[in-house]
């Protein structure tokens, strides 16, 4: 991965600005706050990861498995449509 995580505190420091700044920066850039942004580039990493592994097996990207059929005929919803 390109990045590595690091401290809220840690990166406003580095950037030379406090840390209520850094995050109205990263709001008013991003449109969120630097830890759900964290979360999100770390979920991608895992995201690239797993479909990097797939594809290296030769099984093409990862695909989740469609609903199977409901035995009645109807969805979940029933009628009520």
């Amino acid at each position: 991965m390109p990045w590595h995580s690091a401290e809220v505190r840690a990166v406003s420091a580095d950037l030379y600005v406090s840390e209520r700044g850094f995050r109205r920066h990263c709001l008013g850039g991003v449109g969120m706050g630097p830890k759900a942004l964290l979360r999100i580039l770390r979920f991608q990493g895992v995201l690239a990861r797993a479909q990097a592994s797939a594809g290296a097996e030769g099984g093409g990207p990862a695909r989740l498995p469609s609903r199977p059929a409901s035995p009645t005929g109807r969805d979940r919803l029933g009628s009520c449509r």
